[in-house]
């Protein structure tokens, strides 16, 4: 006699359908363009810098990585900031929330 055993259940709870952090962060430099992939990027706590051809005028970015929010964006421009940039440049790059070295 042979017999026929449905398994219920198999579906991913929320929790397992959650990305990795490996994740989070790949798609985080993905939505910041395709020069984010191909530059720098560090991680400090749940902050994510990412350096966007910097060098070249390009922009970076700080990015709470639990909510993909933009801290603040930084670039070429804070290289030599003058007026209004030099504000921001002093204050938020890097953010307050950027606590390594």
């Amino acid at each position: 006699m042979l017999g026929v055993v449905a398994v219920a259940g198999c579906h991913k709870t929320p929790a397992e359908q959650q990305p990795t952090e490996a994740e989070r962060e790949r798609a985080l430099l993905k939505a910041h363009g395709r020069a984010c992939l191909k530059g720098k990027y560090e991680r400090c706590g749940d902050i994510l810098f990412m350096e966007c051809d910097a060098s070249t005028d390009g922009d970076s970015f700080y990015v709470r990585v639990s909510d993909g929010q933009t801290i603040s964006s930084c670039g070429g421009a804070c290289w030599h900031p003058r007026g209004e940039p030099l504000k921001l440049c002093q204050t938020m790059c890097p953010p307050p929330e950027w606590k390594c070295e």
